[in-house]
């Protein structure tokens, strides 16, 4: 889908969650009986365990590496967020991926290539938030997304051995579905939330100069690839209200 058409539908998305119930007031109604969700708790902190897959992998798959981040068992973001209204909040999220891999056999037989990429993320997302009961509620945003990217492209052949570093700050946005669910409901309240999120990110071509490189030496006419982030985040989340 061109990247035209992708801005228009963020816009949509945004212009829907904006409209609806209004900005919310003091209380929702479910099965006729007022909901009143932590309406005094404005604030949260929270660790999210992201999984992504990225959609466009032509940069990965041209030097023969998975795309997949590294997984952990320790977060890969933690947000704040604040809400001004009861059911309008701002969130905040601070994150990191990491992606080493290596191959072999890519532009010649017996060639190696290793492939180090670390990604330190900063979001903000404006989240419309839908009370379903007092304990459970979905949730829609858009937001604007900084991606920094710090790399190395390790690659040798039978001749010779290149190494390229590589830094790049690229700039997107981002829309979000999700929903959480209240499992401590006392001074301090606990949510549980799952969450979809779709990133739009600017490509660029980091490799470029290797790839001159190497034709120079081999007499190749290959074409450099470009490195582009946007895709599909799932994420888990352990948020704490007050």
């Amino acid at each position: 889908m061109p990247q035209g058409k992708k801005c228009v539908i963020f816009t949509v998305v945004w212009l829907w969650l904006m409209c609806g119930t209004g900005f919310g007031g003091d209380e929702n109604t479910y099965m006729a009986r007022p909901i009143r969700w932590n309406s005094d708790k404005t604030m949260s902190v929270a660790l999210n365990w992201d999984y992504q897959h990225y959609t466009d992998t032509d940069f990965f798959d041209f030097w023969g590496v998975d795309s997949d981040p590294s997984s952990t068992l320790l977060p890969s973001s933690v947000g704040y967020e604040i809400r001004f209204w009861e059911n309008i909040g701002l969130e905040f999220v601070l994150g990191y991926t990491d992606i080493d891999e290596s191959g072999g056999n890519r532009l010649e037989d017996d060639d190696s290539v290793s492939i180090d990429m670390q990604t330190y993320y900063l979001l903000f997302s404006v989240k419309r938030y839908f009370p379903l009961t007092n304990s459970l509620f979905l949730f829609g945003g858009i937001g604007l997304d900084i991606h920094f990217i710090d790399g190395e492209i390790a690659y040798t052949n039978e001749d010779e051995s290149y190494r390229l570093d590589y830094s790049q700050t690229l700039f997107g946005g981002h829309a979000c579905l999700g929903a959480e669910y209240f499992i401590v409901k006392k001074k301090f309240p606990v949510s549980v939330g799952l969450q979809y999120k779709y990133t739009l990110l600017q490509g660029e071509e980091v490799d470029e100069d290797l790839i001159s490189a190497v034709n120079d030496d081999t007499e190749s006419s290959y074409s450099s690839k470009e490195l582009n982030l946007s895709g599909h985040t799932l994420s888990l989340s352990l948020k704490i209200h007050f």
